[in-house]
């Protein structure tokens, strides 16, 4: 092991040491508080809650010009990642109808971007319009609208 022979080269390394354990354990405190992705903390979540009954496809659209979005359907058999690009529909079909119930917890989950219903914007106002998801299903009865919530 290098011995530091400079008193003050040692005075600072061991604030940097002091510093940096002190936001290691402010970090881990705040881990505890919040879910964390291998990005970072989930500050802002999105969700639209799927209804039970027996879907053949789920639909997915954007508002965004320019990007794509990864977002996930989840329920409790896993994750399944997926990206809605810009002016886009995304059809996820089910050749054999998914059933789902309350026990499933099906949803759709987003990252800073809500979901809302993206037909009612001002197509005038180009500028002042956000971005949002849409998505809905469609059973073996119609189509069917998602509860959108913000995940807290």
């Amino acid at each position: 092991m290098a011995r530091i022979r400079n008193p003050t080269t040692a005075i600072l390394l061991g604030i940097a040491a002091l510093t940096l354990a002190g936001a290691l354990v402010a970090r881990a405190g705040d881990a505890k508080a919040q879910p964390v992705s291998p990005w970072g903390v989930h500050d802002h979540l999105f969700a639209a809650w799927i209804p039970p009954g027996e879907y053949t496809a789920i639909v997915v659209c954007s508002s965004a010009d320019t990007r794509d979005w990864a977002i996930s359907l989840r329920s409790r058999d896993g994750i399944f990642p997926f990206v809605v690009g810009p002016h886009r529909n995304v059809i996820i079909p089910f050749e054999t109808p998914w059933k789902v119930t309350p026990d499933s917890e099906a949803r759709l989950l987003s990252e800073h971007i809500p979901f809302a219903d993206i037909s009612a914007r001002n197509q005038l106002n180009e500028q002042a319009y956000p971005l949002y998801l849409s998505a809905w299903g469609i059973t073996t009865s119609g189509p069917v609208p998602f509860l959108y919530r913000e995940v807290k």
